[in-house]
């Protein structure tokens, strides 16, 4: 009787409506005090509006420049190891 999770399907943030269409940056939003919907323009604003999600982000990003420097890290190894069986 549950949705499969196969079966759902998210839209994209510029179908859902989060990206700013003049300058295509995400709008991220958050409840104010009386309940209604805002936006983020700044980093300031989203750490004060939304922590979580902030806190989020900032793990996200440290996650993609670890993967980044592991993928170059593995790339320079083969490179020395190549330039060693040459001499």
């Amino acid at each position: 009787m549950g949705v499969d999770k196969a079966e759902l399907i998210l839209p994209s943030a510029y179908e859902a409506g989060e990206v700013n269409q003049t300058n295509q940056s995400p709008q991220v939003s958050g409840q104010a005090d009386e309940g209604k919907m805002d936006s983020v323009s700044t980093m300031g604003d989203l750490k004060e509006k939304a922590p979580e999600v902030y806190r989020a982000m900032l793990q996200g990003i440290a996650m993609n420049v670890c993967d980044e420097m592991r993928r170059h890290q593995r790339r320079l190894k083969e490179i020395m190891r190549k330039a060693r069986s040459n001499f």
